[in-house]
């Protein structure tokens, strides 16, 4: 399956015209209705109303495909008087529907002009983000179906039902510039390919392709200490309601952030927001065998927001904390080890919610030597120069 979701904007009728359109019978008018996402009031799609109601409204570069019960695809771009309406409409004429087929709609429109309407390819992959709080990205990913019969009045309406699901996840960060944001279950839950039927009264996936995780790219992020950074991902329908959602924020470095969130249902057609209260940072640090210090950090998103921190190894002990505004700094010092490579979690429990953010401590097998001479990532082991 092709994963490449492009923004090409396409103009002109489809070619091939099914049937003669000088019929009495013909379509005379094609209606395009879009209907919102219900749950959490956040706006969706590719462009938004400026009067903050959040409507899922038709934009530049939006083409419809519409295929017929005789097999054919047609293109539907919508047309300039239309960008920024719920409601598009076209002169059917100029299309040859005709009122005895029955016709199967969806968006976004791909260019294959003999697409099976019982297996249309889609894929949630290649989300990017361009600054903090930006939705801009959703549209493309933001697959809809419709289905129309032609009633004898010569109008034809398709009234579009969306198959995924809009999220917005919110994590404070520290200073930075930030890459990418991952969620992440416990088991496969997650669709990033599949296909769906046209023709089906079910807006249900055929999964080709799931997993645990689902990343997001991100540009143009650049935040300060105790900011919130807000990302938005529109992901296919799944029941997190079991789960703890693991959320991770990565830096131009490689480093990265975590967060937690208590997992929801988010069927088909539902919007949904996570905001978690606290992240850790960094997931993953390293000490030598000779013992030392270890910096960790707790960025909370208000003073108010109590978190118990622990180690879960007597190696490992807090010995200083500081705060700066929503930033605690902690330094936890290791003991020196004289055995085999260990490792070390500090928690973060939320006292407000239950859930707990870990990162974990590594500590170097005793006589090995870090960053001197070559380094052996099999035992790691160092040899001196």
């Amino acid at each position: 399956m092709n994963c490449i979701i492009t923004g090409l904007v396409l103009i002109g009728c489809q070619a091939n015209p099914e049937l003669d359109n000088t019929s009495a019978n013909a379509i005379q008018t094609v209606g395009l209705q879009l209907i919102q996402y219900e749950g959490d009031a956040f706006p969706t799609k590719t462009i938004y109303d400026t009067g903050g109601n959040g409507k899922f409204l038709w934009a530049s570069g939006d083409v419809v495909g519409i295929i017929s019960s005789e097999g054919n695809q047609m293109m539907f771009p919508i047309r300039d008087q239309f960008f920024g309406e719920e409601y598009a409409e076209f002169d059917g004429r100029g299309f040859s529907l005709m009122s005895n087929s029955t016709y199967y709609s969806y968006y976004p429109f791909q260019a294959n002009y003999n697409l099976d309407a019982t297996a249309v390819d889609i894929c949630y992959e290649g989300q990017v983000q361009s600054g903090n709080n930006s939705m801009a990205h959703l549209g493309s990913h933001s697959f809809t179906k419709a289905t129309g019969l032609s009633p004898e009045t010569g109008t034809l309406n398709f009234i579009f039902r969306n198959v995924g699901s809009p999220h917005r996840y919110r994590m404070p960060v520290i200073a930075g510039e930030y890459t990418h944001f991952s969620v992440s279950v416990s088991s496969a839950k997650y669709i990033h390919e599949g296909t769906i039927d046209l023709t089906s009264e079910s807006v249900a996936i055929t999964p080709s392709r799931l997993s645990k995780e689902f990343d997001l790219q991100l540009t143009n992020t650049a935040m300060g200490n105790g900011e919130q950074l807000r990302m938005w991902m529109m992901l296919p329908p799944a029941d997190l309601s079991a789960e703890t959602i693991r959320l991770y924020l990565t830096l131009a470095d490689g480093s990265q952030l975590v967060a937690a969130v208590a997992g929801r249902d988010c069927p088909a057609n539902s919007r949904r927001v996570f905001n978690a209260l606290t992240s850790a940072y960094p997931v993953n640090s390293e000490v030598l065998a000779e013992g030392g210090n270890v910096t960790v950090k707790l960025i909370r998103s208000s003073e108010s927001d109590a978190v118990v921190v622990t180690s879960d190894s007597a190696w490992l002990t807090e010995t200083a904390s500081s705060t700066a505004g929503l930033v605690t700094t902690y330094t936890f010092t290791a003991a020196e080890n004289v055995g085999a490579e260990r490792t070390a979690t500090i928690s973060f429990a939320e006292t407000s919610t239950g859930l707990t953010n870990m990162i974990h401590v590594k500590q170097t097998k005793a006589g090995s030597i870090i960053g001197i001479g070559s380094w052996d990532s099999e035992n790691h082991q160092g040899t001196a120069n």
